[in-house]
């Protein structure tokens, strides 16, 4: 493996948040990939290609490609570190932004004793949500023009949209890493490593915390069930309970936090960088 890399001629960004499905999207993406390529794992925006990548094509010293992967950051402070990244020199970088609905992803996160941020800055896990639902849709513009977003309900059951995701990315397509389940974050939240991608049932998992009380939290912002209705689904069972759980004055503080938080982190990081 080279010790420095100095020239990616393609970079591919994945930005998910834990329990997304981000590792099951990458597999499938990296057999697409024609010629050598690198990839690095849950790595730090300033310095991705710092260590040996999990995964490479070739003897790793020509790949001109690579796919870099990054979990529960808050997007703000992200963009504003991946704009001063200056090694190595990326060509052409493709950002993808991976989602999953809310209640099946925040489900897998209770069982794999992910009920926080990865990373804290500045967000709690339903203002960060809040906060991806947002680029997911547009609404704002952190990642950048060119966005690739992928709904990871829609990727797993449909083929024709695996297909225009493909297209998208400039890859050939290709099913063949659709059921590879990897060791990362230790396989599935509830099946480990023991069923193959697509046979396992994630649609189902939020009703293991129909009753749970922190569950039921994540769902007082009305925006958040409002853009579910509208991408995935509400499910039937927590129809009434959701209604009753959403709270105004949970929706007005997650849109200040959402908002200012992250500029007053980032402002601070920016004014420790510079004194220290």
């Amino acid at each position: 493996m080279p010790k420095e890399i100095n020239n990616i001629d393609r970079e591919f960004m994945v930005i998910g948040l834990r329990r997304t499905g981000n590792h099951a999207i990458i597999n499938w993406i990296l057999p697409q990939i024609q010629g050598d390529f690198l990839y690095y794992n849950d790595v730090w925006p300033n310095d991705p290609y710092k260590g040996n990548p999990k995964q490479f094509r070739g003897d790793g010293s020509s790949a001109k490609v690579s796919l870099i992967s990054f979990e529960d950051y808050n997007l703000r402070i992200f963009k504003r570190i991946i704009k001063g990244r200056k090694h190595p020199i990326v060509k052409k970088r493709v950002s993808i932004l991976i989602l999953r609905d809310p209640f099946n992803w925040y489900a897998s996160r209770l069982k794999s004793n992910m009920s926080n941020p990865a990373h804290y800055l500045g967000l709690n896990l339903r203002q960060l949500y809040l906060q991806y639902l947002r680029e997911y849709q547009g609404d704002t513009n952190l990642l950048g023009d060119g966005l690739v977003t992928i709904s990871f309900n829609r990727w797993k059951s449909d083929l024709a949209y695996r297909q225009v995701i493909s297209e998208r990315l400039g890859l050939e397509f290709t099913d063949d890493g659709l059921n590879k389940v990897t060791g990362e974050g230790g396989g599935s939240s509830f099946d480990g490593m023991k069923i193959k991608g697509q046979e396992l049932n994630t649609e189902t998992r939020y009703r293991h915390y129909l009753k749970n009380a922190k569950f039921l939290a994540l769902f007082s912002n009305l925006e958040i069930i409002n853009f579910s209705k509208r991408e995935f689904f509400v499910p039937s069972e927590l129809q009434n309970e959701l209604s009753r759980n959403s709270k105004l004055s949970i929706k007005f503080l997650d849109n200040i936090v959402v908002r200012f938080v992250p500029r007053i982190t980032t402002f601070l990081r920016s004014l420790y960088l510079k004194l220290r």
